[in-house]
């Protein structure tokens, strides 16, 4: 009897931003915006759905308080508010397995909190993709 080992790997999901590696992240959370189903009550206990077309997400990544990525994501966001112009591509990419994210209309949502403490803390970033291109959740083969 054979048995299959899958192996995930934190440094082989690639997070790029405006053309930016990102890169020393804690953690890489999505989620989608609105359920790809609504359902409709209906008499009787005859249910419906409607297909909800939006395929927004967020997007959170938790950066260590010193990597200079911060300064990078400060920038762009800067820039965002000063000139309105801010939306750029981005690409979540599991290299060992199957799952997936691309947008072309993403924004970083807001400043992080900033949090100083007697240890080493994390800056918390969520970009918004308002569409995506590409939305695959898969496993690792």
């Amino acid at each position: 009897m054979a048995f299959e080992v899958n192996t995930y790997s934190p440094s082989e999901v690639l997070f790029e931003v405006a053309g930016y590696q990102i890169s020393g992240f804690k953690a890489i959370t999505v989620s989608r915006n609105s359920p790809s189903f609504t359902i409709i009550k209906g008499i009787r206990g005859r249910n419906s759905r409607i297909r909800n077309r939006d395929s927004s997400c967020t997007i959170t990544v938790d950066l260590i308080q010193t990597s200079i990525i911060n300064d990078v994501l400060t920038q762009l966001h800067q820039e965002d508010i000063r000139t309105n112009a801010g939306r750029f591509n981005l690409d979540l990419t599991d290299q060992l397995g199957s799952s997936k994210i691309v947008s072309k209309d993403s924004f970083i949502e807001s400043y992080p909190e900033l949090v100083y403490s007697d240890s080493i803390e994390y800056r918390r970033w969520s970009f918004i993709c308002l569409t995506t291109d590409y939305y695959t959740v898969g496993g690792n083969g």
